[in-house]
């Protein structure tokens, strides 16, 4: 509503960082442990190196947005929802 027709704006919370196998472990982990996470990697496929995307979410934050939940509780929340549908 307060924002620019047109922009982008990115909502993150820059506190959450998790690696995508991390993250597979965690919701398995804590949410359906009968879900096993297998990574295979080969040797030979030249994967691509870590890395770390940082959003920059100064636009939004100027419009007086903020972070509310840390990881753990936004799965917990998202997972809650998806539930009751």
């Amino acid at each position: 509503m307060k924002g620019e027709d047109g922009e982008a704006y990115n909502v993150a919370n820059e506190t959450t960082y998790i690696s995508i196998r991390k993250m597979a472990q965690y919701l398995s982990e804590t949410f359906n442990p009968a879900v096993r996470v297998v990574v295979d990697l080969q040797d030979g496929l030249g994967y691509s190196p870590t890395t770390k995307l940082r959003l920059d979410t100064d636009r939004i934050r100027s419009l007086g947005w903020e972070p509310r939940y840390g990881m753990k509780e936004m799965f917990a929340r998202l997972i809650a929802s998806l539930k009751e549908e």
